[in-house]
């Protein structure tokens, strides 16, 4: 309850994006494979975590990695 009204969601919800936040500034300045990425920040699964990463930002995670490197 705690976290639904002070962050206007889940506790789980409030964990996977701080992990998508993690995990994307790693894509950024890491050329390590994805599934590695996903696994050091705490994704079990790699379908998990593509899923994961695109309802937070709208991109999977290998595009985001190929649009923000590029410029």
């Amino acid at each position: 309850m705690f976290f639904k009204k002070h962050y206007r969601k889940g506790f789980a919800d409030h964990l996977n994006d701080l992990r998508v936040e993690k995990a994307a500034s790693l894509l950024l300045i890491d050329d390590k494979p994805i599934s590695e990425i996903a696994s050091e920040c705490g994704f079990k699964t790699v379908p998990y975590f593509n899923r994961a990463f695109k309802r937070s930002t709208g991109l999977t995670p290998g595009l985001y990695r190929k649009k923000h490197k590029s410029l």
